[in-house]
């Protein structure tokens, strides 16, 4: 499958320094945009499945909801639109956008203790509003992922 845009844009994931998980969550949440986006779509669903496969049963339930509960953080701070790539073009899968680019930058940063690149990051991403709440919810999120990691598989 291939999306619009015939012109790969972003950078390449391998080139952003991503952990394992975070790279997971990209794919991830690229299912709850479209989700988003489309409205209507299976896409949630999708997700949950995915997260199933890829971090195991256990952890499955906390890691959607926690990844929902950043999103909306991020989209009850952010005015403009979040551009992301699709999850199923083969195009364009395996970059991320600009934004997509900040939020995970942020995740990643918060899950090394890297808080003053973090911030900034999150600065950007919420344009300048302020990110108490995604902090919050991101570390929330985290505190998930490490649990969940030990019997991670990949899933992209």
């Amino acid at each position: 499958m291939s999306c619009n845009d015939h012109n790969a844009q972003g950078t390449p994931i391998s080139e952003c320094g991503f952990d394992e998980a975070t790279q997971q969550l990209i794919y991830l949440c690229r299912f709850y945009f479209t989700s988003y986006a489309a409205g209507e779509t299976p896409d949630c669903e999708t997700a949950v499945d995915i997260c199933r496969k890829g971090f195991g049963q256990d952890y499955a339930v906390e890691i959607s909801i926690g990844l929902l509960c950043v999103l909306s953080a991020m989209r009850e701070r952010r005015k403009t639109i979040f551009r992301y790539n699709s999850a199923t073009c083969l195009k364009c899968h395996d970059r991320v956008s600009d934004c997509e680019r900040l939020l995970f930058m942020t995740i990643q940063s918060i899950k090394d203790g890297r808080y003053s690149q973090a911030h900034v990051s999150a600065m950007m991403l919420c344009e300048g509003h302020d990110t108490t709440r995604l902090f919050r919810e991101i570390t929330r999120l985290n505190s998930f992922l490490e649990k969940a990691q030990s019997g991670m598989k990949k899933i992209s």
